[in-house]
């Protein structure tokens, strides 16, 4: 794959270029993707959390961040959906340009996908960093459901954004967030993944991490793995043991949770008495069957799904319930036209039967209302809505208006970058 022209002349640098060529970073909670803007896919896509040792060595990418070191703990730089560790994110950054693109940051613009509600205040640690670390000669923030409509061509659209560590509800009007009626909650991928690794505890289903494994081999249904046949490492971290079982868990998700039609009842459901196999790293396998959906119905309703030790705060939102809250005070002509133009992105949205039970409880809440939910036909493209969406919006003429330069950020400091980022 070659790499486009992206040596820094005077008109990529001035302030109403027609035309810039960027780097273009989005961090999730759980994955980072990176490429060049007007590109249709990001070139890499690595887990945003990184590894690091006693002796301070960062480890970034898949292979070298999921590879066992002894007392290599796992860090997570995002909380909520922003950024929180900011070495973090500036050795991970600098990682990108040197050793994933092999640039000079100072050659070459950063686009950087942010979430509506990121503060202030980390806009301006990320221009620090940008400007003042990295030294690229341009910057820009680009919120999140900005990006996921573009990608769908769709100026207008409510975006249903259900990630790994938050699930989102925006409205996009003309191009503009109706920030007032974004929302967001906790509810999301992590969630899950918490409920199904507490119903494996619950029915003592081991769940062994692959690097421990010394060979795959297949077992017969329920028959406890082998233990010689796990490494015994010395000095295996909590946070690097949780991140290799959560891999596992992921897995889980993506090929046997299922999401019901409607809200789960075990008693009435066909689907839930169709059990589905799993087979885990160590070889033990176990046919799965209600748990399959009722460990995703907490997307939905949060509250009436308890976890041991964990108290939720009464009337928590699922995601119906945020849908219906981002449109309170909206007019109703206004209403119509968004649950027309529903985009829905983010990995836990890929869950198998999700957009089935979304449309069906929006058409049983919004009767009145034509509901129509749009989202991508492959898999990896939906993961890529909102860098592809940042992509296309970071390389548009007139989308250079809300850049900064180098130049600003030197003479007017973090002023202008809550102006042109607000």
């Amino acid at each position: 794959m070659t790499m486009p022209d992206v040596s820094v002349s005077n008109s990529h640098v001035a302030p109403h270029a027609d035309e810039i060529t960027s780097v273009v970073i989005e961090n999730g909670s759980s994955w980072t993707r990176v490429g060049y803007s007007g590109e249709g896919s990001p070139r890499h896509i690595f887990p945003t959390r990184y590894g690091k040792d006693r002796d301070n060595k960062y480890y970034f990418g898949n292979e070298d961040v999921n590879e066992y070191h002894a007392g290599k703990e796992i860090y997570s730089p995002l909380s909520d959906g922003i950024v929180q560790d900011w070495d973090g994110i500036k050795n991970l950054w600098n990682y990108v340009y040197k050793e994933q693109l092999d640039i000079d940051p100072s050659e070459v613009p950063l686009a950087v996908v942010e979430q509506t509600w990121n503060p202030s205040s980390n806009k301006v640690k990320a221009a620090e960093v940008a400007f003042e670390d990295l030294q690229v000669p341009l910057f820009s923030l680009i919120k999140s459901p900005l990006c996921a409509a573009y990608n769908s061509e769709l100026p207008s659209a409510l975006v249903i954004d259900i990630g790994s560590s938050v699930a989102s509800v925006t409205p996009v009007i003309d191009g503009n967030i109706l920030v007032k009626n974004a929302v967001h909650t906790k509810f999301a991928g992590d969630f899950i993944t918490f409920h199904i690794m507490s119903s494996f505890r619950a029915r003592n289903i081991p769940v062994t991490p692959s690097f421990l494994v010394k060979k795959k081999v297949s077992l017969e249904s329920n028959t406890p793995a082998d233990p010689e046949n796990l490494y015994k490492y010395p000095d295996v971290t909590e946070s690097f043991n949780a991140f290799q079982t959560e891999r596992v868990i992921e897995e889980f998700k993506e090929t046997t949770s299922h999401v019901s039609e409607t809200p789960f009842n075990p008693v009435s459901s066909v689907i839930g008495r169709i059990t589905r196999p799993f087979e885990f790293p160590d070889g033990f396998n176990f046919a799965f069957g209600p748990e399959r959906l009722a460990t995703v119905e907490p997307l939905f309703k949060p509250n009436d799904y308890p976890l041991p030790g964990i108290a939720l705060p009464e009337g928590s939102s699922g995601v119906v319930d945020l849908v219906n809250l981002a449109l309170a005070n909206i007019p109703a002509e206004l209403q119509e036209f968004l649950l027309n133009n529903i985009v829905l992105t983010g990995g836990t949205s890929l869950l198998q039967g999700f957009t089935a039970r979304l449309t069906n409880e929006l058409v049983a809440l919004y009767p009145q209302s034509k509901v129509r939910v749009l989202t991508s036909s492959s898999h990896s493209t939906h993961k890529n809505t909102n860098w592809t969406g940042a992509s296309i919006l970071a390389s548009m003429g007139n989308y250079d208006q809300l850049w900064v330069s180098k130049q600003e950020y030197e003479e007017f400091g973090a002023e202008v970058v809550k102006k042109r980022f607000k």
